[in-house]
């Protein structure tokens, strides 16, 4: 989970960003973001995650009923997202839950670009965005309420609205992430955002897992 950068100057927001409206669509412009990293770098030795856990996959409704139950943080927890802007949860889905997720995401994502995510040497950053309200089962995640409570909570109020849904696969032979903060592209007059980041699979550090400044 992570807050956005409050200290950051909006000057260097502004010089940074497009100057114009974007004319292509959602692909393209993580095609182009991807380019504007620093990746004059070798290309280095291929990572394997470790093999997924060979486990029984729940049911729609048991990850609905799963998902609808409280994850309880702790005080130390919330004083530690303050100061700090973000915080990793461990198991706030359970693997079983994790692998049935990544199981509808590598569909989609197969289906969108005609690929398998998880075979062959890519080089794209895919995405898909606005996934929930065509999807029941992924709508049973992004609006769960659990992640809902759990968002709440980290921000000290007592409901929250979804923004958009991002569903982000980072492929194989793909360039590095540019440095960057998110909250100049939300339409929003307000610091109270929070993201909330769930990997569908193990990330060892050689695989360039998610970073906070």
């Amino acid at each position: 989970m992570t807050n956005s950068n409050k200290n950051l100057n909006s000057k260097i927001s502004n010089a940074a960003d497009i100057s114009k409206p974007w004319d292509k669509d959602n692909q393209a412009w993580w095609d182009w973001y991807i380019s504007l990293a620093d990746n004059n770098v070798k290309d280095g030795e291929v990572i394997n995650a470790d093999p997924l856990p060979n486990i029984k996959i729940p049911s729609d409704d048991e990850v609905i009923s799963e998902l609808a139950q409280p994850y309880h943080l702790t005080n130390d927890q919330i004083e530690f997202f303050k100061k700090n802007g973000f915080i990793k949860l461990k198991r706030v889905f359970s693997p079983g839950a994790v692998l049935k997720l990544r199981a509808e995401l590598i569909n989609l994502l197969s289906k969108e670009f005609k690929v398998d995510p998880d075979k062959g040497a890519y080089d794209r950053f895919l995405s898909l965005e606005m996934v929930w309200p065509d999807n029941a089962l992924i709508r049973a995640y992004v609006l769960s309420p659990r992640l809902g409570k759990i968002s709440a909570d980290l921000l000290e109020v007592t409901a929250v609205r979804l923004y958009h849904d991002n569903v982000l696969a980072k492929q194989s032979g793909c360039g590095r992430t540019p440095w960057h903060f998110d909250d100049h592209h939300f339409p929003l007059d307000t610091n109270d955002v929070v993201t909330a980041w769930a990997p569908a699979q193990p990330i060892p550090i050689e695989m360039g897992p998610l970073t906070f400044a």
